[in-house]
């Protein structure tokens, strides 16, 4: 049976040109995504560990119900929690942003699309998806990049469709399993590109500078700056294999 097959050079490009075009419209949202990041870390982590240190951990951990490094798993897993749900918001706005610009209609405003997300979907969804992935590459050694792009399109289906997550699963092998390669190489030069620019960027000043702050500065700019490219891409991706396989998105806001 044959597949129909991304072209992965149009789907970099198209990345590329929406992101130039509406990034200003992105921005905040980065911004909330990237705040609810170091809000959780410092309110829900960092700031019990100092005021445990200062006051004496044991009383704390004692007085909180807590032993041994509990409260720190804890602290830690509600934190993850609530940097997801800014990550998801980011991934939310990028499939508007796309749909708007392939079916030409408006844009919905960042409250619509807070509004319209299937929240509790997209966080089980992540949660399920990061232990799998752990489990299979302990157990079975398998590499994240021969099962990562066949849940490319996991969360864009999710937040379009609305559907439960066993047949958005579904879907998102269906549509890849035919473009496997040039899905996998799109993602790798996302991912590789955010990886260098963001971490490279904070490396060079740091050494230009020798200053930690302004390190962390850097480092935090060029994120905002390159992130939504790379979310951009599983989002383009989704789209062109939707229409590849004459199949409707179904956007729901």
């Amino acid at each position: 049976m044959a597949f129909p097959r991304l072209p992965t050079r149009r789907v970099l490009a198209e990345a590329w040109d929406i992101y130039r075009r509406e990034l200003l419209f992105v921005l905040p949202a980065l911004l909330v995504a990237r705040a609810s990041v170091v809000l959780a870390a410092t309110l829900i982590v960092e700031l019990p560990l100092t005021v445990a240190h200062l006051v004496s951990a044991d009383g704390v951990a004692d007085g909180l119900g807590w032993s041994g490094g509990t409260g720190l798993v804890v602290e830690v897993g509600i934190a993850g929690l609530y940097a997801s749900i800014g990550h998801h918001f980011l991934s939310g706005v990028l499939e508007r942003v796309v749909a708007a610009d392939r079916h030409g209609h408006e844009t919905p405003t960042l409250r619509q699309t807070f509004r319209g997300l299937p929240w509790g979907r997209l966080i089980v969804a992540d949660l399920v998806l990061a232990v799998g992935l752990t489990l299979l590459l302990v157990a079975f050694v398998v590499p994240r990049i021969v099962i990562g792009p066949f849940l490319a399109c996991v969360m864009p289906l999710l937040s379009m469709r609305h559907e439960n997550l066993r047949t958005v699963w579904g879907a998102s092998w269906r549509l890849v399993r035919g473009s496997w390669l040039p899905v996998a190489v799109a993602m790798t030069v996302a991912f590789v590109l955010q990886t260098v620019l963001i971490e490279g960027t904070g490396h060079l000043v740091e050494v230009l500078t020798h200053d930690h702050t302004l390190e962390s500065v850097a480092h935090g700019l060029a994120g905002i700056l390159i992130i939504p490219f790379a979310a951009l891409v599983p989002v383009v991706i989704t789209f062109d294999l939707l229409d590849l396989h004459g199949e409707d998105p179904v956007e729901r806001y």
